[in-house]
């Protein structure tokens, strides 16, 4: 046996109790080495159980003395069964060793094995750097090895206060929502969230007659618009109380409104019923702030808002997915809101005119949030995690 030397990404790998070694015709490493480096963690009760290696990726299980192993991968869905040309098995030092090869060609890394010079050289072929901003704005990082043109899931990073508007790459484009499958292009991405902040009413009122949300009962996001309420479109005035009245002067009817420059307000809170849709409170509302009923009167006296532009479109996609995975709603629901019948799958999504004849939220939102959102949704909660 002669020692190797192995090097990834160009750095030599320090071993701290054996390197890698050729044996007769094959090259095996000790089970803790290049698998540490790489990210694994190792799974063994020792004796004859099973032995799994697993990191972000990939899961990798086989047994001492046997032949055939498994890799399966996470991200796309794969099992494979393989077979060792030489069973893993336990050195004269008492150290688990396995061809080492086979594995890390399945899993996709380059490799390149100089048996005359002894020298292995393993590529990861992407460093994904995940970026994660804190409350105080400094940036906590998570650093993960994969391989080009394969998926990883954006993950749903937690920021109190804050809803996740998606991921950008380095040059600030998006390049997805939170829970969206990323296909990896190329070597050292680099990858922020960015957040919205969910702005708080600076007027508070009682909670007289509501009741606590059953959150049991919970199905769906709801859509509004808060139609001829005519006010100034200020930020001073999305704060005051005015802007969440019901139309009879009786409180907050929203959980959440958000403004035409895409900006989330709070309403009723989270675990209170609202009083925005008859028979269905117990759902979330959540209203966007104008009038999209086309020929109705303008609510912002000194800016009309009567389209869904952009940035409403990317809040709501945002807030929805926050919404449905803070809330457990993660369910697809088949046919229209309830019983009704509906030639279609969709998401937990409605819209006030689901359950009332008013228009509400306009016939300049509808399509929209019925259409190109609810799609979205579906795609986003069909996806494999």
């Amino acid at each position: 046996m002669s020692d190797v030397i192995v090097r990834l990404n160009g750095k030599v790998v320090n071993f701290k109790e054996q390197a890698p070694v050729i044996s007769g015709d094959y090259l095996v490493t000790p089970l803790r080495g290049v698998f540490d480096v790489l990210g694994f963690e190792v799974e063994w009760n020792g004796n004859s159980e099973p032995i799994k290696i697993t990191n972000s990726f990939f899961t990798m299980t086989f047994t001492l003395g046997v032949h055939e192993y498994q890799i399966i991968d996470h991200f796309n869905s794969i099992v494979r069964n393989l077979y060792f040309e030489v069973a893993p098995f336990v050195n004269e030092s008492g150290r688990t060793v396995i061809p080492i090869l086979e594995p890390l060609n399945v899993m996709g890394y380059k490799v390149k094995w100089n048996r005359k010079e002894r020298t292995l050289d393993i590529k990861a072929d992407a460093v994904i750097t995940i970026k994660f901003i804190t409350n105080n704005g400094s940036v906590g990082s998570q650093f993960v090895n994969h391989v080009i043109n394969s998926t990883i899931p954006l993950p749903f990073p937690a920021y109190e206060g804050h809803v996740c508007m998606g991921w950008f790459n380095s040059v600030g484009e998006r390049v997805g929502f939170a829970g969206d499958n990323y296909i990896v292009p190329s070597d050292n991405v680099t990858l922020t969230a960015q957040w919205k902040y969910i702005n708080p009413r600076s007027v508070s009122e009682p909670l007289t007659g509501r009741s606590k949300r059953d959150v049991s009962r919970t199905k769906r996001i709801i859509f509004h618009h808060n139609g001829g309420h005519r006010y100034t479109c200020t930020k001073d005035t999305y704060k005051h109380e005015n802007v969440y009245k019901s139309a009879d002067g009786g409180g907050n009817k929203y959980h959440f409104m958000i403004d035409p420059e895409g900006d989330i307000w709070t309403g009723v809170p989270m675990d209170y019923s609202g009083a925005h849709t008859t028979g269905y409170n117990h759902d979330i509302g959540v209203a966007l702030i104008g009038n999209f009923q086309p020929g109705g009167q303008p609510c912002c006296l000194d800016n009309p808002v009567d389209i869904v532009n952009e940035n409403h479109k990317n809040t709501i996609i945002a807030l929805s997915r926050y919404l449905i995975d803070t809330c457990n709603m993660r369910t697809i629901i088949v046919g229209k809101p309830d019983t009704e019948p509906h030639p279609r799958e969709h998401a937990p999504i409605a819209i006030h005119n689901n359950f009332s004849p008013q228009p509400c939220p306009g016939d300049n939102a509808r399509p929209w949030i019925m259409g190109e959102l609810t799609q979205n949704i579906v795609n986003w909660l069909n996806a494999p995690l």
